[in-house]
């Protein structure tokens, strides 16, 4: 019976997902810290974003990738522990949704905000990163 319980918890509970939620955070962070030191070595210089206040250009701070990517592979985490819980097939509407949230997750990168482009190309190639590093440990592991 208690192998029963455990299945049912693993296949539409959330069994492992906070364990891999937590994981693929971490390690989608770590990922994303290396792409932006990449970036601001072969940059020559700090990946550079507008300054709130209209006074040009200031660096980028490493902080802002590490908060956003955690904010987003949680939500990511929790739309997968939902959609397991309500889908007959959850890993090909997860797949899917996650497709969509990372091609729309570029359509802020089409609004004319000054970027420069080495900091544009650092932050899109992030998205990918923590989606490739994210999606599949939260799928096999979740």
């Amino acid at each position: 019976m208690r192998n029963v319980s455990t299945t049912r918890m693993n296949q539409h509970g959330t069994g492992n997902l906070v364990t891999a939620g937590a994981i693929a955070t971490l390690a989608a962070v770590i990922g994303n810290v290396v792409v932006f030191y990449v970036a601001a070595f072969i940059n020559g210089g700090p990946l550079t974003v507008p300054d709130p206040s209209g006074a040009g250009m200031m660096p980028a701070m490493v902080a802002a990738p590490i908060i956003l990517t955690a904010v987003m592979i949680i939500g990511a985490t929790l739309v997968f522990a939902l959609i397991k819980r309500r889908s007959a097939q959850p890993v090909r509407l997860f797949l899917i949704v996650s497709l969509v949230v990372l091609v729309l997750s570029y359509l802020p990168f089409l609004l004319p905000i000054g970027l420069p482009v080495a900091t544009a190309v650092a932050f899109g190639i992030m998205h990918i990163v923590a989606a490739a590093i994210a999606v599949p440990i939260l799928i096999l592991y979740g």
